[in-house]
């Protein structure tokens, strides 16, 4: 009981597909995709899309030649391979730009099983780690002067509305 997905395709194209989310450990954001699934036979793109209404009924396992789908009532296992799932996602963090969290680097550098994750142990070191420690403390300035730049105005119009008499304390919204 198996078939194959020939297409993962970014989110933004027409279709009939399924939208799924892929958290990647380098954003802060997930990334919307869209499985592809017209290849596939009706019996198990209908097993798939009943799967997709109960929690838990379907699983995902990426591994290091693709992306494994498993329908858990029907037994059917989807397929898609690392090529396809590379497209998708390149084109999927072209789509929605983001920066990169300003702690990658350190997840990098600490992560010495490259598990995508830090140990209690590994934290730690980065804690510990004054370069390390200058990175973050950069990145983080660097952030906040980025989203200054880009949402100051905004901002401005939000906190001079809120105090509205100037006395530095917010206005509760009328009607409370």
């Amino acid at each position: 009981m198996g078939g194959e997905l020939s297409q993962l395709k970014d989110a933004d194209k027409p279709g009939g597909a399924k939208h799924v989310l892929y958290f990647d450990r380098r954003f802060v954001s997930a990334l919307e995709l869209e499985l592809d699934l017209r290849s596939i036979p009706g019996e198990t793109a209908r097993a798939f899309d009943t799967a997709q209404q109960k929690v838990g009924a379907t699983e995902f396992l990426p591994t290091p030649e693709g992306l494994a789908i498993l329908i858990c009532e029907s037994g059917h296992l989807l397929w898609i391979p690392k090529e396809n799932v590379q497209n998708a996602l390149g084109d999927a963090a072209k789509i929605y730009a983001q920066p990169e969290r300003f702690d990658l680097a350190a997840l990098r550098r600490f992560d010495s099983a490259h598990k995508g994750w830090l140990t209690d142990d590994e934290r730690h070191a980065t804690r510990r780690d004054a370069v390390c420690q200058q990175e973050i403390q950069a990145a983080l300035e660097s952030s906040a002067r980025t989203s200054l730049a880009q949402n100051g105005p905004q901002w401005e119009t939000i906190f001079a509305d809120a105090d509205a008499n100037h006395d530095g304390k917010a206005v509760p919204p009328s009607g409370t």
